[in-house]
């Protein structure tokens, strides 16, 4: 009695091919960069939610109407007024590892929040006497004083934060799917 077994040489090849796709991560992680990438950008599209899915929170008033003064399209969508911080995000694949973020300066204020206090504004002004009414004086005033003007009161701006960076259960889901399929894919080559 003989025992043959046929195909080892098949298995053998598959077997390669998904120890191959386990050595070299690197299209793996690209795949992954890139789903990251485009899922992050749709936050942005959408509003939020943050990838725990938090819902960011709105802009203020007055947020919005200094925005229809600036350079930006005035919109009351948050994070996404020039588009700058959206389009930012990238990806980086180093040897085993998948880097997604962004080089724009403002950005982890929006992503963990932040207070700012603004002091009370002050200068000085010179001024003068003009028939019982104080008036400004210019420097070429003789009989003008100097005195210390405050122009405002101190206030706080907070920013809350709206993490846009992160990867939520869909998020998780589909790294999954990417890798199963890779896997897969490289098993029945």
């Amino acid at each position: 009695m003989s025992i043959s077994i046929y195909g080892l040489d098949v298995i053998q090849r598959r077997l390669q091919a998904i120890g191959g796709v386990l050595t070299d991560t690197k299209p793996i992680l690209t795949e992954i960069g890139e789903a990251t990438v485009e899922s992050t950008k749709l936050r942005f599209k959408s509003s939020g939610p943050s990838p725990d899915g938090v819902p960011w929170k709105p802009l203020s008033a007055s947020t919005i109407r200094n925005r229809r003064k600036g350079k930006g399209t005035g919109s009351a969508m948050p994070l996404l007024d020039t588009g700058r911080l959206r389009n930012s995000i990238t990806k980086r694949v180093e040897s085993n590892s998948v880097f997604i973020g962004t080089n724009v300066e403002y950005a982890a204020v929006h992503q963990f929040g932040a207070s700012a206090y603004h002091p009370p504004q002050s200068r000085m002004v010179r001024l003068r006497v003009v028939k019982g009414r104080t008036r400004f004086a210019k420097d070429s005033h003789k009989k003008a004083r100097t005195v210390w003007g405050t122009n405002s009161k101190g206030w706080t701006v907070n920013i809350p934060a709206r993490p846009f960076l992160g990867f939520s259960q869909d998020d998780q889901a589909e790294i999954i799917g990417i890798i199963q399929r890779r896997i897969s894919e490289a098993g029945a080559a």
